[in-house]
């Protein structure tokens, strides 16, 4: 089997105020993509999330009024097993 997925974000406000560091929001783009090989009642595969690393601040909250930027999770890449019984 070959997946892959796209997720559209569009950009947003955060906050009411428009002096808030947080009230614009930007759009992003995730891509994803998973392959493997189903025997019997197995499914083996491997994937990856976030696959071209994607690292845009989406969020710049005030916390006790220090700024912080939160971003993307990173990419993962990873392996999978699963099987019937």
């Amino acid at each position: 089997f070959l997946r892959a997925n796209y997720n559209y974000t569009g950009s947003s406000h955060g906050a009411l105020l428009v002096s808030d560091p947080d009230y614009n929001r930007p759009s992003y783009d995730l891509v994803g993509a998973s392959f493997g090989v189903t025997h019997r009642d197995w499914e083996f595969g491997v994937y990856a999330t976030n696959l071209f690393n994607e690292q845009k601040i989406i969020q710049t909250p005030d916390h006790a009024s220090l700024p912080v930027g939160y971003t993307l999770r990173p990419r993962t890449i990873g392996v999978s097993a699963s099987g019937k019984f």
